[in-house]
């Protein structure tokens, strides 16, 4: 990933830090959270809102199936809500399901 980032692909880098996090999330549950938080800043750095919403969305995913709760309940069906909304407003269907799984999940 630091090719990537020497590259200043942080798209790419968004990509590829959610995939890894959401991949070790069970076996390295801090190292899972910090790649997704990374994943959500490089989508920021570069402008990739639809990245930084999969991103959103992966955090959200961790949250909810981690043993120890880090944010409120309410806080995360806010930010479902927004993602839904984003999902809708640009028309991309993936995070539009993914949206509503989240929904249905833990609130």
């Amino acid at each position: 990933m630091l090719g990537l980032i020497a590259l200043g692909r942080s798209r790419a880098c968004s990509i590829f830090s959610r995939h890894y996090g959401e991949l070790i999330r069970f076996t390295d549950p801090q190292k899972s959270r910090s790649l997704i938080n990374s994943a959500i800043a490089f989508a920021s750095e570069g402008g990739h809102e639809d990245v930084r919403h999969l991103a959103l969305a992966a955090r959200i995913r961790w949250s909810l199936l981690s043993t120890a709760k880090s944010e409120d309940e309410g806080v995360l069906l806010a930010q479902v809500k927004e993602i839904e909304r984003y999902a809708i407003m640009m028309g991309i269907p993936r995070l539009l399901v993914e949206s509503y799984e989240l929904d249905t999940a833990g609130f």
